[in-house]
């Protein structure tokens, strides 16, 4: 149930930023796929069980898919990064001191 539930929050950040750069296909789709074979399978056997959260999942990877159809087109608004790009990768943790002992 967790694995369902843990995009969720990626679900956020692609509504909040209006981009699905957070949110990989490919994570999406096979969240859909499994939770809906399962969900499948649970009917077939009448497991009630194994259909309640995978049925969740399913409905979760519906809507994750429906949130990637709307925003796929959207770029993101700023640039996110973790300053490696603005050359401070080459900056020394500790400070050089001026005087050799």
């Amino acid at each position: 149930m967790l694995a369902y539930a843990s995009p969720l929050a990626a679900m956020k950040t692609v509504i909040t930023t209006k981009s699905v750069e957070f949110m990989p296909f490919l994570l999406t789709f096979s969240t859909l796929l499994n939770g809906g074979f399962w969900t499948l399978y649970a009917l077939l056997a009448k497991d009630f069980l194994v259909g309640v959260p995978n049925g969740i999942g399913f409905l979760l990877g519906i809507a994750q898919l429906i949130l990637y159809g709307i925003y796929h087109r959207y770029r993101p608004l700023k640039k996110v990064t973790d300053n490696l790009e603005d050359g401070l990768q080459n900056d020394p943790l500790i400070p050089a001191s001026d005087s050799v002992s």
